[in-house]
């Protein structure tokens, strides 16, 4: 029994031996930690060295150039820009230009008051700036509510419902003195008049807005295209937006003959007829379009006799053909290419195959 109990004050003191070892070790490690931790502390990083300008302007240009909007949420969000570090979060906060453009977020359930408390906070950091916002179709008004809000500063607006979705976007009526490009598709007609917009210059009208009833300052635009027209309605719209630099028309097929009267457009540089029916024959035919330098259209829709009908473009507006795109199904042989060569011998000619099923 003694030689155990001399053999364990021996272990003892061997242990605190080993211990005290231990510790000087673990001291020095502590030591070495305290000295790596304050070169770390030490070390800026040079993009944080950047002045704040600097660095305002590489978030900028980080998000899609405007007037496109980044996404609402996710890494190429400029609220991810806010959750980086405190110093770029002050920076993102203090930037308006970074919050200029946004897409509203559908709002759905029980998260809808805090999606919309986000967005408005979003464009409250836009500063007093235009802007650029856009609204997908959703069952809630909260979208629509909230883009009203800031009206006054519309500058490029998309408003567009979908097949689901019938939103009449009542947003429409009413001043938007800043708004300059309108990408529109809506279930009810409505009305804008020049007062209203005054520096609007570029609409797009999707299919499913019903023109009948549409009120638009026209003569002012120079940039339009219209989804699904019907010819009736096309000719007192092109009479009216007599300044236009480039249009687009798809036109709804129409069975019934009509006799259309001549449409002036003696600014239009950039034509584009993408529909294979003969109501495009009966507008080209009536177009007077003497500065028209780039046409681009399906090639059943010139006709029987498509080289004649270019001929006769050419011939009545006068005009000089710097590109013409040809859509077609099936291969134009070498010799019609050549007669539109000879139609418009200072023309670049493209002709793009499509497929036929389209």
């Amino acid at each position: 029994m003694i030689q155990r109990l001399a053999a364990d004050r021996a272990l003892v003191a061997e242990l605190e031996c080993r211990m005290l070892d231990l510790e000087r070790s673990l001291a020095e490690l502590r030591k070495d930690k305290e000295l790596v931790q304050e070169r770390l502390d030490s070390y800026t990083y040079p993009v944080l060295n950047l002045p704040n300008e600097i660095t305002a302007l590489i978030f900028v240009n980080f998000l899609p150039s405007y007037p496109v909007p980044p996404p609402f949420q996710g890494p190429l969000s400029p609220l991810h820009l806010t959750q980086i570090c405190r110093k770029w979060r002050d920076i993102a906060l203090a930037c308006p230009t970074l919050w200029r453009a946004i897409k509203l977020p559908r709002a759905h359930g029980v998260a809808a008051p805090q999606i919309m408390e986000l967005a408005d906070r979003w464009l409250s950091r836009s500063g007093c700036g235009a802007l650029s916002i856009g609204i997908d179709g959703s069952s809630s008004p909260a979208p629509e509510t909230l883009a009203l809000k800031y009206r006054a500063r519309w500058e490029f607006v998309r408003l567009y419902h979908e097949h689901d979705c019938r939103q009449d976007f009542r947003t429409l009526q009413g001043p938007m003195p800043l708004l300059r490009d309108l990408d529109v598709s809506s279930y009810r007609a409505f009305v804008l008049t020049r007062d209203d917009a005054p520096l609007l210059r570029a609409v797009r009208i999707r299919r499913g807005t019903p023109l009948t009833g549409l009120v638009m300052p026209w003569v002012q635009l120079t940039w339009l295209k219209v989804d699904g027209i019907e010819i009736q309605e096309c000719v007192p719209i092109l009479q009216q937006a007599s300044n236009l630099t480039s249009c687009g028309l798809r036109i709804r097929r129409l069975e019934n003959p009509v006799v259309l009267p001549d449409i002036h457009l003696p600014f239009l540089k950039t034509l584009r007829l993408l529909t294979p029916h003969k109501p495009v024959l009966k507008v080209l035919n009536a177009l007077v379009v003497p500065k028209l330098r780039h046409l681009s259209i399906e090639h059943r829709a010139l006709g029987t006799w498509p080289v004649d009908t270019l001929a006769a473009l050419v011939s009545k507006s006068g005009c000089r053909l710097q590109l013409l795109r040809i859509y077609t199904a099936v291969q134009i042989p070498e010799g019609s290419l050549q007669a539109y060569r000879n139609v418009c011998p200072s023309a670049q000619i493209v002709i793009s195959v499509i497929d036929k099923r389209q």
